[in-house]
C-alpha cells in the first residue's frame, strides 16, 4: 500500500513550477547537428527518506506525468506526482507486495505498475493504490521463469516484455500474466552456444515503438537489436565504442513519440538519442558527480511532453532533460 508524504520541494518550489532548479539554470550544451538537450530538473539525493534514493534502477512516466522510480537498494518504488507529492510502496522481502532489488518499471494507461525484481527473480503487477495483484515468474530458465530480470516494457495491447538478463533473453507475457513467447536472437533450431547475428547477451533494457517493433539493449554485446512483433530479427544497430553513435554497456532505452531511440550507457556515462535506423541525433555526456554529469545511468523514460527522464544510478538521483523545440 502506498504511503503519502509531504510535497517534494526543489529550491523552495514544487515540481510543477515551470522554472528550472538552480543547479540547472545554466543549460548543459550538447554537441549535435540537430540541436541540444538541456538539463531541466534534478530530483533526489542519496538517502532513505521520501524523495531520496539508493541506486535508482528503473524509471517510468504515466499519462499524468507522474514519475515512478525503482529505488533499488531501498527495496521500494517511489512515485512523484506532477504536484510534487511523494508516494511510496514496497519493502524488502519475498512475500507478495515486497520487493528485493527492483529494477525495471512500466506503467499502463490504467495506472497499473509492473516491477521487475532481480532479487526475487519475478515481475509484480501493482494496482494504482500500490497493492500487488499479480506475480509473474520465479527463479529458473524454463519458459515463464527468470534469472535477474531487469527491463520491463508494455506494447499498445498491454502485453508485457521483460529483459530476462541472466538467461540472455526477452520474454513476453499477456496482460493477465500468461507466457506468450521468448526472444533470444538466435536462429530457430540453433543451440545456445551457436553464433547468430542477433543472439542476445545479458540484455538489460527493452522498448516497443508505435509499430510494435521490439528494441532490446543487448548490454554485453554493446548494441541495440530490433525485432518485429513476433520476435523475428529485423536489424542490429550501433556497435561497441566511445564515439557518438557507438555504445558501451547500453542499459535502459525508450522510444519517443517520433520513434527515436533514447539510450543510456553505463560504460560511457551518457544518454544518446538516435533515429530508428541508428543515426545519432543528440547526446548528453559526462561523468561523476558534477551538476548534470552522469554516473552509470541505467534507465530512461520519455513523458507525454517529450521530456527525457534518466535514472542517474550512481549519483542516486533522477534527471529531466528537455529537447529544444523544433530540434526533433
Amino acid at each position: 500500500m502506498q504511503e503519502r508524504f509531504d510535497y517534494l520541494e526543489i529550491d523552495g518550489r514544487r515540481r510543477r513550477a515551470p522554472q528550472a532548479p538552480a543547479a540547472a539554470q545554466q543549460p548543459v550544451i550538447v554537441s549535435s547537428r540537430r540541436g541540444r538537450l538541456r538539463l531541466a530538473e534534478i530530483l533526489g539525493s542519496f538517502g532513505q527518506a521520501a524523495g531520496q534514493f539508493n541506486s535508482p534502477g528503473g524509471i517510468a512516466v504515466d499519462r499524468q506525468r507522474a514519475v515512478y522510480i525503482t529505488d533499488s537498494y531501498n527495496h521500494r518504488v517511489q512515485k512523484i506526482t506532477s504536484e510534487g507529492e511523494v508516494l511510496v510502496f514496497g519493502q524488502m522481502g519475498t512475500s507478495r507486495g515486497c520487493l528485493v532489488n527492483p529494477q525495471g518499471i512500466a506503467v499502463d494507461g490504467a495506472l497499473f505498475v509492473y516491477v521487475a525484481e532481480q532479487g526475487n527473480h519475478r515481475v509484480q503487477k501493482f494496482d494504482p493504490e500500490g497493492q500487488s495483484v499479480q506475480i509473474m515468474g520465479g527463479f529458473g530458465s524454463t519458459p515463464g521463469r527468470f534469472n535477474c530480470p531487469t527491463g520491463v516494457a508494455l506494447d499498445t495491447y498491454h502485453n508485457v516484455y521483460i529483459a530476462d538478463t541472466g538467461n540472455s533473453r526477452v520474454q513476453c507475457f499477456t496482460p493477465n500474466g500468461r507466457y506468450r513467447f521468448t526472444i533470444t536472437g538466435r536462429a530457430p533450431g540453433s543451440s545456445r552456444g551457436a553464433k547468430s547475428p542477433g543472439a542476445l547477451r545479458r540484455p538489460r533494457g527493452v522498448a516497443i515503438d508505435n509499430s510494435s517493433c521490439i528494441y532490446v539493449a543487448d548490454t554485453a554485446n554493446d548494441r541495440i537489436v530490433k525485432f518485429d512483433s513476433s520476435g523475428a530479427l529485423l536489424a542490429v544497430l550501433c556497435g561497441s565504442g566511445l564515439q557518438v553513435g557507438a555504445l558501451d554497456e547500453p542499459a535502459g532505452l525508450a522510444v519517443d513519440q517520433w520513434d527515436c531511440l533514447c539510450i543510456v550507457e553505463m560504460g560511457n556515462h551518457r544518454l544518446q538519442r538516435l533515429s530508428a535506423t541508428g543515426r545519432p541525433l543528440q547526446s548528453f555526456t559526462g561523468q561523476r558527480t558534477a551538476a548534470g554529469k552522469l554516473s552509470c545511468p541505467s534507465a530512461v523514460a520519455v513523458d507525454p511532453n517529450g521530456d527525457i527522464w534518466l535514472a542517474d544510478t550512481s549519483n542516486h538521483r533522477v534527471l529531466r532533460l528537455r529537447l529544444d523545440q523544433g530540434q526533433q
